[in-house]
């Protein structure tokens, strides 16, 4: 889950990374994942790629959501694709999610006013309701419970889904 920094080829640097990162990565499995029994490839996208949020500022968050979206469009296509080979593609993308070194600490150090902020569910949308039904930043091992699932036999039906592991920070409905 690479991400870009600022600067003038901002746009560019999210293609390359988030995008373009995800392609050759399966594509270089492609060959292996051909002769796997239980073959499932499940990529990382990010609640930001189905909903848009306000960003803090000096943030690159608009081209980070769009090729996280792209991510979606992406792994949709895969799975029917490659679904006569028997290759599973999925999409896990989770919320606001801290670990230290992440980028949620590194928000922390940089702007702690805007990690009190969500780290204590004030709301960014609504005066009334926090942003995360759970009343917490998830952690990386609940992200990761959901991705091994998609990958292992036990989801064995389950392809060109995308998972949102966000506590209920996102208010939408997926269909």
């Amino acid at each position: 889950n690479a991400s870009a920094g600022g600067g003038g080829t901002l746009w560019n640097e999210h293609f390359a990374i988030d995008m373009m990162g995800t392609v050759n990565g399966v594509e270089a499995a492609l060959p292996f994942l051909t002769e796997s029994e239980a073959a499932s490839v499940v990529v990382i996208s990010t609640s930001a790629a189905v909903e848009a949020f306000p960003p803090p500022p000096a943030t690159s968050a608009g081209a980070y959501g769009a090729m996280k979206a792209a991510l979606l469009n992406y792994a949709s296509f895969a799975a029917q694709q490659h679904a006569p080979a028997g290759i599973r593609f999925n999409v896990v993308s989770p919320g606001p999610t801290y670990f230290e070194g992440g980028p949620w600490h590194n928000i922390e150090q940089a702007m702690p006013p805007f990690f009190e902020m969500i780290a204590n569910g004030i709301p960014l949308r609504s005066k009334s309701k926090p942003d995360s039904l759970a009343g917490q930043m998830g952690s990386g091992e609940e992200v990761a419970n959901v991705a091994a699932f998609l990958a292992s036999p036990a989801s064995s039906h389950t392809t060109g889904v995308n998972i949102v592991v966000d506590g209920g920070f996102t208010r939408r409905v997926a269909f």
